[in-house]
């Protein structure tokens, strides 16, 4: 609590508006995480990013509830009429996620440019699907560079 307590009294010492990032993961047993960050330039002019919450986050992860949880987020940290930016994967709900933040912030007239710049795609994980297709791409191809170079390795050593 007092960390919490910390990073509102920071967040009340700057006036700029927060970036933030979001990622959800379901281990293989079907558990599931939620991760909020924020990312600010503080009042020395220091680049920084907070974890905002961290928690068990079981499935399903429906658009609207994950708006719901994110905003619930927010609002413990007092910064949701202060947010720039969320960065998320391509998850489809994620576009239900950004459709509902965007229209309750709106309705707090609380965004730059009526939301324009809310929704962020993550750069990493479009990059990530392009190699995923690319190496499905070449099949069998990559297994045989594989075994080529291992002989080559045994034979040189």
């Amino acid at each position: 609590m007092k960390e919490k307590n910390m990073l509102k009294e920071e967040f009340r010492k700057i006036r700029i508006r927060i970036c933030l990032t979001s990622d959800l993961w379901t281990s293989i047993i079907g558990e599931g995480s939620i991760a909020l960050i924020a990312h600010y330039v503080n009042k020395n002019w220091k680049l920084c990013a907070k974890i905002l919450n961290f928690c068990h986050y079981p499935p399903p992860h429906i658009g609207f509830e994950l708006s719901k949880k994110i905003n619930g987020f927010l609002h413990d940290c007092e910064i949701e009429k202060r947010i720039f930016s969320l960065t998320l994967d391509n998850a489809s709900t994620n576009y239900v996620l950004i459709r509902t933040l965007k229209s309750e912030f709106l309705l707090q007239n609380s965004l730059v440019c009526i939301g324009e710049f809310l929704h962020i795609r993550c750069c990493a994980h479009i990059l990530n699907l392009i190699v995923q297709e690319e190496l499905k791409a070449l099949g069998d191809s990559l297994d045989h560079i594989r075994e080529s170079i291992n002989v080559c390795l045994e034979v040189c050593t």
